[in-house]
């Protein structure tokens, strides 16, 4: 992907009102959609698709679904995703799983249920799943 279409994706974002961190060398690193949770949907997270450096996503309390999570399975360096208090059930958990890098998932509050989150727990071992 080029510089300028790293930067319309990063100002799509900012106009939803995500923040958008910046590592050292300028790329795109967290996507922060919390301050925006009443309006953040699954056409949001469409503008992820070509930022391939993200790291961090948070989408808690957010109006997300299962759908939306196919947006973002091609991060390969996301190490945290926060999907708590949004509409995300067991089918996201394929998305989930399809994240090499993820070292910490928030699923407290989703539609998830625990035999499925204690599925995904023995499938990735080296992943803190966090569900209260």
């Amino acid at each position: 992907m080029t510089k300028e279409a790293d930067q319309d994706a990063i100002s799509a974002l900012e106009q939803t009102g995500a923040i958008v961190k910046r590592g050292k060398s300028g790329k795109p690193l967290v996507v922060d959609f919390r301050p925006t949770t009443n309006q953040t949907n699954d056409e949001n997270l469409v503008h992820l698709k070509s930022l391939n450096s993200i790291r961090e996503i948070y989408l808690d309390g957010t109006a997300i679904t299962d759908a939306s999570l196919a947006s973002i399975t091609h991060l390969a360096k996301l190490t945290t995703l926060d999907l708590q208090r949004t509409a995300v059930t067991d089918a996201a958990l394929e998305s989930v799983k399809s994240l090499p890098a993820l070292k910490v998932v928030l699923l407290t509050g989703s539609r998830v249920s625990r035999d499925a989150v204690n599925k995904l727990r023995k499938q990735m071992i080296k992943t803190r799943i966090v569900y209260i």
